[in-house]
């Protein structure tokens, strides 16, 4: 009799009983942990960070390794996976890690107050980048929750060239210069678009291996990756066979930071301040672009 009566205090105050039970049982199935989930201790942990950043710095390094960002994913998803801890403690030692091949360059060119400015923007876009996937991957379809690493770090590739005096300099995507297939797709996004495709097979291989999900889910994602690869690829064939639409105009580019036997800071007047003139060179040679 109570019980009745409760439940029809219930519907008269406009809230079904039976609705209430649902909106609970939804709401606990998004904030519980599942119990499949992949978890590590934290030696583990932070070992999986390290790796990770390690991957993330050969990437981001003045002389890069193409390879390095594609792993990168894998061992920081699976480090991530468990907690909301372990996701930010997984992303702050593997932003720390990354930007160690960069620092001495850093610190030759902007000096050591600006070069702490960028070292904690990396950290903290990698821990907020991490920990969004964290809980994208407790709530969402493995189809949806592997778009959120690699979609994440391209928002903020894209923040970064627009609200910075340089441009894309420092971005993931120059770890793929030397892969014109990959490159390709700048057309269409520009950096923040390669970044999203040299993150994204990774973030499947780390999503897929920290819980046991449906087999359905894994069906769904990799049918969006397959996807998402396959229009990448036809559209990179296309590009690189197009025949150019206009006259072109060979150009030469040479990048740099210090030249060879000329004073820096300006001082002093003459042959001696002046960049060497190169020689010219025939028409039809190819780009070429010094990094020191």
């Amino acid at each position: 009799m109570r019980e009745g009566g409760s439940r029809r205090a219930l519907n008269r105050a406009g809230l079904p009983f039976r609705s209430n039970l649902m909106l609970v049982a939804s709401f606990n199935r998004l904030t519980t942990h599942d119990r499949s989930t992949l978890r590590f201790g934290r030696p583990a942990q932070i070992i999986l960070g390290v790796i990770t950043g390690a991957l993330l710095s050969a990437g981001y390094a003045l002389h890069p390794q193409w390879w390095a960002p594609w792993l990168a994913p894998v061992p920081l998803l699976l480090a991530a996976s468990g907690s909301r801890r372990s996701a930010r403690l997984a992303g702050g030692v593997a932003g720390a890690i990354a930007v160690t091949s960069l620092l001495p360059y850093y610190l030759d060119l902007i000096g050591w107050p600006m070069t702490l400015l960028v070292v904690l923007l990396r950290v903290g876009s990698w821990i907020f980048a991490t920990s969004l996937a964290d809980a994208a991957t407790r709530r969402l379809p493995l189809a949806v929750a592997l778009l959120v690493l690699p979609g994440t770090v391209a928002a903020i590739e894209l923040l970064t060239l627009v609200v910075s005096p340089h441009g894309a300099a420092g971005s993931l995507a120059y770890s793929q210069m030397e892969a014109i297939g990959v490159v390709q797709v700048a057309a269409l996004g520009g950096v923040p678009a390669v970044v999203f495709l040299i993150l994204l097979p990774g973030s499947l291989a780390g999503l897929w291996l920290t819980r046991n999900w449906r087999h359905s889910d894994r069906l769904a994602a990799l049918a969006l990756v397959g996807l998402l690869a396959l229009a990448a690829t036809l559209f990179s064939i296309f590009r690189l066979n197009a025949k150019p639409s206009g006259s072109t105009i060979p150009v030469t580019l040479i990048a740099t930071n210090h030249f060879d036997g000329i004073p820096q800071g300006g001082k002093g007047s003459g042959p001696s301040t002046s960049r060497p003139s190169s020689p010219p060179l025939p028409a039809g040679d190819s780009l070429c672009c010094r990094r020191s």
